[in-house]
C-alpha cells in the first residue's frame, strides 16, 4: 500500500469513522487490444491475499 490518506466527500462523510479491519485483494484482468476496433475483456480473477 502507498500510505496514502483517503479522505471522503460529502456524501462519503456519513459513514461511521469506526477503524476496520485491512483487506487485501490481488486481481488480474486479461484482455484483448487490437490495433483497431474495441478492446476485450477475455478473462478476470480476484483472490483475497491478507486480512487483519
Amino acid at each position: 500500500m502507498s500510505g496514502e490518506t483517503i479522505v471522503p466527500g460529502k456524501q462519503e462523510a456519513v459513514c461511521a469513522p469506526t477503524r476496520r479491519p485491512v483487506v487485501v485483494y490481488r486481481g488480474q484482468v486479461f484482455a484483448a487490444l487490437p490495433p483497431t476496433g474495441k478492446p476485450r475483456v477475455l478473462g478476470a480473477e480476484e483472490s483475497l491475499v491478507d486480512s487483519k
